[in-house]
């Protein structure tokens, strides 16, 4: 039989823990990824107006650049990961190519201020919108150090430096609400119960892994809150602590069926889309921070989040299991 007449059989459908899944809005979701290299995404309307401080500075007297203007040269300096000189040298082109006859603020400016950012993350909805569902987790960010391939070779060196972001997080729509950079050492639990308090709207439900299982983070949590949390492999119920009235549920939950039941009866595998924005950051940003001081990190982290945000805000892919 010639190679033209065999018929090729049609490839097995794939099984196992990861099954395959389409995307099913996908017109839709290329003309976002379109979109978020458009440059009248971080243009605001009134350029103009805001990039002079509404009162002369306390060293200069004169009026400089505003704070708003400090962050949108930044915002595209992340956008389009660009170094501090090419920032400016694209804000100015940029402003002579839209005949804006206004000062940019310099590189070093920038850096400079960018101390003092106090950047809105932007969630579509605000606290008017009611208790929210949130997932809370932390990765690493690489602050200095060899790459992967020099550590595969010959072993990681003494200078590589690691830092600790915790984002809250929308299950649905993945917006982030909250985020915090910390020392890579630093606790899950107390990372999480000083970024919890960040979000500014009354908390329905909150997933988390083990880490967070301890009794100072549930204490922050409301007694309304419903805890997604499971117990660490040796819990014990604790009587007489109303704060741990939930992990005690748990734990017999748990105790009477096994883990996995448990989690899949309450829901806990919402907290399987606060790695998917982990995943989202370090694939779309990178996993390395440009800053060389923790206010400068902490800025630029914020940024990043900020981007993230209005990247979910244009869309995002919808997926169905195939099935066979």
């Amino acid at each position: 039989m010639s190679k033209d007449n065999q018929t090729k059989a049609a490839p097995a459908p794939r099984t196992g823990p990861n099954p395959p899944y389409r995307i099913i809005n996908w017109p839709d979701y290329n003309q976002a990824l379109c979109r978020r290299g458009q440059l009248s995404l971080w243009l605001p309307t009134n350029l103009g107006q805001f990039c002079y401080q509404d009162s002369p500075g306390p060293r200069t007297g004169g009026y400089g650049s505003s704070q708003r203007a400090i962050e949108f040269c930044l915002t595209l300096r992340q956008a389009y990961h660009l170094p501090y000189r090419q920032t400016q040298g694209f804000v100015e082109d940029l402003f002579e190519w839209l005949g804006l006859e206004l000062s940019v603020p310099s590189y070093s400016q920038m850096q400079r201020r960018g101390r003092e950012l106090s950047v809105s993350l932007h969630p579509s909805e605000g606290p008017e919108a009611g208790p929210v569902d949130v997932v809370i987790d932390s990765t690493g960010l690489k602050v200095s150090g060899q790459g992967e391939w020099k550590v595969r070779q010959h072993g990681k060196g003494k200078t590589r430096q690691w830092l600790k972001r915790t984002l809250v997080s929308r299950p649905r729509g993945l917006e982030i609400l909250a985020q915090r950079l910390t020392h890579h050492d630093s606790d899950d639990a107390r990372s999480g119960l000083e970024v919890m308090a960040r979000p500014g709207q009354p908390v329905r439900s909150c997933a988390a892994d083990g880490a967070y299982d301890k009794e100072k983070f549930r204490a922050c949590l409301s007694a309304a809150t419903r805890q997604l949390l499971p117990p660490q492999e040796n819990a014990v119920a604790w009587a007489g602590k109303p704060v741990l009235a939930q992990r005690g549920e748990a734990i017999a939950g748990i105790a009477t069926t096994d883990r996995a039941t448990w989690k899949r009866a309450v829901g806990h595998q919402v907290r399987s889309q606060g790695e998917v924005n982990m995943l989202r950051y370090k694939t779309l940003l990178g996993e390395r921070i440009r800053g060389r001081e923790l206010v400068n990190q902490a800025s630029e982290v914020a940024l990043n989040c900020k981007l993230l945000n209005r990247f979910a805000q244009l869309g995002l892919p919808q997926s169905r299991l195939i099935r066979p």
